[in-house]
């Protein structure tokens, strides 16, 4: 088995596109992300990246069919504003060599289609606030980014990107396209569905699109609720202090 794109549909941007790559990281922010564009946005699934760098284990979906694991591409066609190309995957690559091989073959896919701007959407801890992050290599966007709610992120020593992600970012830069970081501040495992929503805030404001949350909104109550409960329920006399669990990462 070697590196390989497949194709699955012939894709061409009606204008210069973004590129929205989702890094695996704490908090699985990034891909709830990705579920929510694809789910919101009119989208086709147009590539696969297959590699033998990849976890050699078998993924089980939903109807109980198993298959390789594999970076999926999306084609994303908002109402208003450019065309996405959406890069997800729920695995990292820690390889130097490994990363660098991955990125350049899905470089050169994004070549064919014309590129346009790389915005890399992770998450880990920068300063246990739970505020939106961002960076890029232009100042005047990085602006734009904090007009819409995020924060310019401060120096950290090591950024939660894993080498396929910071090797893709790399070939942006050293053809000096536009490269956007954001990072979603959070150090629980366990996702954080209002920060979720805030990233989802900043980025759909940077990139002038309209996404559909009602189903997010719900999952928020949810999730509250339940926080709720428990709380309530460990507040009974002989049930505990009252605070929620700790998922420290």
């Amino acid at each position: 088995m070697q590196t390989e794109l497949v194709e699955l549909k012939r894709f061409k941007p009606s204008d210069e596109l973004t590129v929205i790559e989702v890094a695996p990281s704490v908090g699985v922010i990034g891909l709830l992300l990705a579920n929510i564009l694809v789910e919101s946005l009119e989208s086709e699934k147009v590539a696969e990246v297959y590699s033998p760098y990849f976890p050699q284990v078998s993924v089980v979906n939903n109807e109980g069919v198993s298959s390789l694991p594999k970076i999926e591409i999306y084609a994303l066609h908002p109402k208003k504003g450019k065309d996405i190309v959406l890069i997800s995957r729920n695995f990292p690559i820690e390889g130097t060599t490994e990363g660098a091989e991955v990125s350049s073959l899905i470089f050169n896919y994004l070549h064919g289609l014309g590129q346009g701007e790389l915005v890399t959407i992770t998450s880990g801890r920068v300063t246990g606030t739970g505020d939106v992050f961002a960076a890029s290599n232009s100042i005047e966007q990085s602006r734009q980014l904090v007009k819409f709610g995020a924060k310019i992120a401060p120096s950290i020593d090591n950024l939660p990107l894993d080498k396929l992600s910071s090797s893709l970012m790399l070939n942006y830069m050293i053809s000096s396209r536009p490269v956007y970081l954001i990072i979603s501040d959070t150090t629980s495992y366990v996702p954080d569905l209002m920060l979720v929503k805030k990233t989802l805030s900043v980025l759909t404001n940077f990139l002038k699109i309209e996404v559909d949350t009602t189903k997010l909104d719900q999952e928020i109550k949810h999730q509250q609720e339940l926080l709720e409960e428990f709380t309530k329920s460990m507040s009974e006399p002989g049930r505990g202090t009252g605070l929620p669990p700790s998922y420290i990462g």
